[in-house]
């Protein structure tokens, strides 16, 4: 099963030659995004030994949903009930109906930053918007889910790293309309400071 590591711009890949398939065309096994030449060679043998003894399949034959599903397996003994129970709605409910089907190796980070926008102009129910903190929860269980899958050697970089997440809204105090000058710190017993602790005017001494 030959292999070959070469130069990408600023980083390096490797391509795992696999044989022709049933149509007579030629299948590879290609990661890209290795920061050196050995970290590629590295994990171009390891990939090699993987694919020999069959426990590698070729990213290109595996989509999203089914690698989910396989994630959710291996990493459930490794988490708290509530966080893997979290972890498998975000995917089922927002990511799955949507990207179920895309090839797992032709995620982009903008396949992903599109999903963000979508979920926050209707991903909810009944087509409502979805908070930004809830899109958040999202990116960061996918990230999770993909960074493994670049340790395990599925993926040779990370997709959610640089795709666009909705920023966090600013937690605005009680009865604040957005424009208006905020509201001036609350003193004892919740006056301004100006009325707090105010010294009594000093008496004239009258002349003796």
């Amino acid at each position: 099963m030959a292999g070959s590591v070469t130069r990408q711009g600023t980083t390096w890949q490797y391509v795992v030659d696999l044989g022709i398939d049933g149509n007579g065309r030629r299948r590879q096994y290609r990661r890209r995004g290795y920061a050196t030449k050995k970290a590629a060679q590295t994990a171009m043998i390891e990939a090699q030994s993987l694919l020999l003894r069959g426990e590698l399949a070729n990213p290109g034959e595996r989509n999203l949903a089914q690698y989910v599903q396989h994630w959710l397996e291996a990493v459930q003994a490794s988490l708290e009930p509530a966080a893997w129970t979290n972890c498998r709605n975000c995917l089922n409910l927002y990511v799955l109906p949507r990207l179920g089907g895309v090839q797992l190796a032709l995620l982009t980070p903008l396949t992903l930053s599109s999903l963000y926008a979508e979920l926050l102009r209707s991903g909810g129910r009944q087509g409502r918007a979805l908070s930004p903190t809830t899109v958040r929860s999202v990116h960061g269980v996918l990230r999770k889910a993909l960074n493994d899958a670049v340790q395990w050697g599925l993926l040779g970089t990370n997709p959610a790293l640089p795709a666009s997440v909705p920023k966090r809204r600013p937690v605005q105090p009680r009865g604040w309309a957005p424009g208006a000058p905020p509201p001036p710190a609350a003193g004892a017993r919740g006056q301004p400071p100006a009325a707090r602790a105010a010294p009594p005017p000093q008496m004239a001494s009258s002349p003796r």
